[in-house]
């Protein structure tokens, strides 16, 4: 059988068309898994900054404005409550922060996200204690 340019020509097409149809979905998924690592790196930034910072302010008798603004810098990147929060999906009620206390003192203060939904590639998933920053209290502290 002789073998001539276009029948050449046509399997180069066809052997291009398959090669396409199976690398497209593959790098679509790899830029999609890259966007989901980003988003999960970004929100583990934001909550260890928050930890470190709030572990340098100062204890108001109870601790509720240091949540307030530790919840703050985790949703908004700002101690002040703003209107658009830096991750889609984020509210107040997946920032949880605990301080621990001995004697009414400050020890140690820990931020996490708690039931936050994310929608990833691979189908969706719920942050449960994850990301989680704690570092020891170094603010000031009066007893009064």
């Amino acid at each position: 059988m002789k073998i001539t340019r276009r029948s050449q020509a046509g399997s180069a097409l066809l052997e291009f068309a398959l090669g396409f149809a199976i690398l497209v979905p593959v790098l679509v998924g790899a830029v999609q898994l890259t966007v989901a690592a980003l988003q999960i790196q970004q929100l583990s930034a934001a909550v260890h900054r928050a930890a470190r910072q709030a572990s340098e302010s100062d204890w108001d008798g109870d601790g509720a404005q240091l949540r307030t603004e530790a919840q703050n810098l985790v949703l908004y990147g700002t101690r002040q409550e703003a209107t658009m929060p830096l991750f889609a999906g984020l509210r107040r009620e997946h920032v949880m922060v605990e301080t621990q206390t001995v004697s009414g003192a400050p020890r140690r203060i820990s931020i996490w996200i708690e039931n936050l939904e994310l929608d990833l590639p691979a189908g969706k998933q719920t942050l449960r204690g994850k990301p989680k920053a704690t570092f020891p209290f170094r603010g000031l502290y009066s007893s009064r």
